[in-house]
């Protein structure tokens, strides 16, 4: 579907001008501009543009609407250029000639169809006098995702040649494949700068979605109280907005208007982000668990990290710790992944711990874990019984020692075990329950004891398994001799 217009030699003002020159670079998809019945109407703003203006030759070009021709051309030759796709209605355009080295045409178009289009081509073709084709440009709507009925603009730049006299206007495009775009929701806007001219407003967008939004096209209907309207738009290709994010977008504006301007059907639209998936990996540990772990010696947690079989190199590993029948939660260890994907955590309980390892995930690599767990009981720490080296057989003597960790005070986690020699052999004679005090940052142990005959005795202690520490022997004896 097409449009043909006629041109006349005058001239673009200087604000204009500069506009143009500074939109050339934006031809690619750009963003949607919804409901505009006008684009690119060129007013003047003050007395000091008018006589600007005066001094270069301002003039717009004739302009066409929807059903209007030139009897200039027949419509047959306005749809030469539409390739392939599917014939796209132009609703209007207007032409620009400037006084440096484009010109310009500039409309809108309109979906008519029950489906959305895609990447929209605009196809603007000058001919001379002589009905002979001068040149062919193309570019692209002002959104690459156009849904049905909704109006989008479009700029066309030319070569600045004085030949051409009439030019025409065609457009085709493609049903849409990809997801319609997610639409951000306006928070608020304000021109931030302003230089003659030239204005930029500030617009904040939240997204309301529930998608990661990327590709932003923002858009944005300026009036003016004499009529003036235009379409001020942005396009941030690199700019992603996470759910409930919010983003602060620019919106240049440079065509001369009269103020106030006023800054209406702003909207934004990106598409859904879709990021590469991350490789699958694999953790595992290949440490098993300790029953009796010798009080303050290592546990080493071990294990790797795969990929597809292969290590992953270089990549971080937390380890969690949790006591018994208490809940998981990472520790301030990290472990890197050698060139094999090993990794390894050195710790020291000091009562029964279960440990498991969980990966992150990272660029690349989709996270793991946790993993299933080991645990180490280590035993607690019993010092040698100190008992006096001399002793009736007739009294009780205090005998003690230590013990950590510290236990709870009033309990009896120690027995002293009593051995008499006898016959060339060290003959048992039982034991006595040692009971708890808190010591320091430990434990006191200590009991009562009466060694009941003469001779060599020796007594040694005797640490309690419970649920945190496997049972344990003191190192050595401590010799005492009954009188």
């Amino acid at each position: 579907m097409h449009g043909l217009g006629m041109r006349t030699r005058d001239y673009l003002g200087w604000a204009s001008v500069v506009s143009l020159v500074l939109a050339l670079g934006l031809f690619a998809p750009t963003p949607s501009v919804a409901n505009v019945a006008t684009f690119g109407r060129v007013r003047l703003a003050s007395s000091s543009a008018q006589a600007m203006a005066q001094s270069l030759h301002l003039r717009r070009i004739e302009s066409l609407s929807e059903g209007q021709s030139s009897p200039r051309l027949s419509t047959g030759a306005a749809g030469a250029n539409v390739e392939d796709g599917v014939p796209v209605t132009v609703v209007n355009s207007s032409s620009y000639a400037t006084t440096w080295y484009y010109d310009l045409v500039s409309g809108t178009i309109r979906n008519e169809y029950t489906y959305p289009l895609a990447f929209v081509q605009v196809y603007v073709t000058t001919y001379d006098d002589s009905h002979n084709v001068i040149e062919s440009k193309m570019s692209y709507a002002f959104s690459d995702y156009v849904r049905p009925g909704e109006v989008v603009g479009f700029w066309v730049s030319l070569s600045s040649s004085p030949n051409w006299s009439t030019y025409s206007v065609s457009a085709a495009g493609q049903r849409a494949s990809e997801p319609e775009p997610v639409h951000l929701t306006p928070v608020s806007d304000s021109v931030v700068w302003v230089l003659s001219d030239w204005r930029t407003w500030s617009v904040v967008f939240r997204n309301d979605s529930a998608a990661t939004v990327t590709g932003l096209r923002i858009t944005g209907i300026e009036n003016d109280p004499s009529g003036f309207v235009d379409t001020v738009f942005n396009y941030l290709s690199d700019v992603v907005v996470t759910p409930d994010a919010t983003v602060s977008c620019e919106l240049p504006a440079f065509f001369p208007a009269v103020a106030p301007v006023s800054l209406s059907g702003v909207q934004a639209e990106g598409m859904s982000a879709v990021f590469p998936q991350p490789d699958a990996c694999v953790i595992a540990l290949a440490t098993g668990s300790s029953s009796s772990l010798a009080y303050g010696s290592s546990f080493v947690v071990a294990g790797t990290l795969k990929s597809g079989g292969v290590g992953v190199t270089a990549q971080l590993i937390i380890l969690q710790s949790a006591a018994p029948g208490a809940s998981y939660k990472d520790t301030s260890l990290v472990a890197t992944t050698d060139a094999a994907g090993a990794f390894s955590f050195s710790v020291k309980p000091a009562s029964k711990t279960y440990y498991r390892v969980r990966f992150a995930g990272s660029t690349g690599y989709a996270a793991a874990g946790p993993t299933a767990s080991v645990h180490a009981l280590p035993r607690a720490y019993v010092s040698t019984p100190v008992a006096p080296s001399s002793m009736s057989h007739s009294k009780y003597y205090t005998v003690y020692g230590y013990l950590k960790p510290r236990h709870t005070s009033g309990t009896h986690p120690v027995r002293i075990y009593k051995y008499r020699y006898v016959s060339g052999h060290w003959k048992s004679y039982g034991y006595v329950s040692a009971k708890a005090s808190n010591y320091s940052t430990y434990t006191k142990y200590s009991c009562s004891i009466r060694l009941p005959y003469k001779g060599k005795w020796r007594v040694r202690a005797y640490a309690l398994a419970d649920s945190g520490h496997a049972a344990t022997w003191s190192s050595g004896y401590d010799y005492i001799t009954v009188k």
